[in-house]
């Protein structure tokens, strides 16, 4: 991903000369929000369907035991595991490059990345003799997940009117993604644990993969100088994400869904 995103950079640098001659051309950098579909959150729920090394493993583990043993002092059990995670809205920042063929159309190539997070909380039953209560008392705790996504962007923008110096445009693109998922942990007794998805022994790669898909939306973009440009815009795009590329040990795990992007972009050209 950092190569790709190097990469990017480099041709963005390279073209800035070329701008200046050429009314074309243009580029920019992106700031937004992005929202993703929450079907591959689930992945961090620390349940064993997703996870070699997830909580239960965690709970039942000689090194960590003696800890969760001292910390709940009666017996217990791990009575539910997240079972509706969803990402939070993210940063997202990247670069943009492209060509005004006229007034109508744009061709253009955008890549944006972000961290993901997630949070949700898994519940234990504390077996005290000593409650009161019909039922035995119940003790919520957090977990958390870490996730790298770029997305890239291909394809075409049309115009659909012009007002006062304010162009309305359309998108059409191909969407190409790729996931590494940073971290994932739970906390009891504020003491971390981690979350492992990668197959200890045999690989240390970090679970996830590449996706493709296509989206659209809409955009406004306002000329503020001859050079200068202000654009902000809104993507839906429909992709399908990988969080675990199949294996000989274990399935994909990969999810279509719709993904929401909302973007502002000071372009130069």
């Amino acid at each position: 991903m950092k190569k790709v995103l190097q990469s990017f950079l480099v041709l963005l640098i390279s073209v800035s000369g070329v701008a200046q001659d050429d009314s074309g051309i243009f580029f920019g950098v992106n700031l937004g929000a992005h929202i993703a579909n929450k079907k591959t959150a689930i992945m961090y729920s620390g349940g064993s369907n997703f996870s070699l090394y997830g909580i239960e493993w965690a709970f039942d583990h000689p090194n960590y035991k003696p800890d969760f043993d001292n910390y709940f002092q009666y017996p217990y059990e791990i009575v539910e595991l997240p079972q509706d995670m969803t990402y939070r809205p993210s940063l997202e920042i990247g670069g943009i490059i492209g060509y005004s063929v006229d007034q109508s159309l744009d061709i253009f190539l955008e890549a944006n990345v972000g961290m993901l997070k997630v949070q949700d909380v898994f519940v234990v039953e504390i077996q005290d003799p000593t409650s009161t209560s019909v039922d035995y008392p119940l003790e919520q705790f957090p977990v958390f997940g870490e996730e790298q996504r770029l997305n890239i962007n291909a394809g075409l923008r049309f115009t659909v009117f012009e007002n006062n110096g304010v162009i309305g445009y359309l998108p059409l693109f191909g969407n190409f993604n790729s996931v590494k998922i940073e971290r994932n942990y739970f906390v009891v007794n504020n003491r971390e644990y981690n979350i492992v998805h990668n197959i200890q022994g045999i690989t240390n790669e970090r679970p996830g993969g590449t996706g493709f898909g296509g989206g659209s939306g809409f955009g406004f973009k306002y000329r503020l100088s001859d050079q200068i440009i202000l654009d902000a815009s809104y993507n839906a795009h429909y992709t399908k994400v990988t969080m675990i590329k199949e294996s000989s040990i274990r399935p994909e795990f990969s999810e279509w869904g719709l993904h929401h992007s909302v973007l502002l972009r000071i372009l130069w050209g």
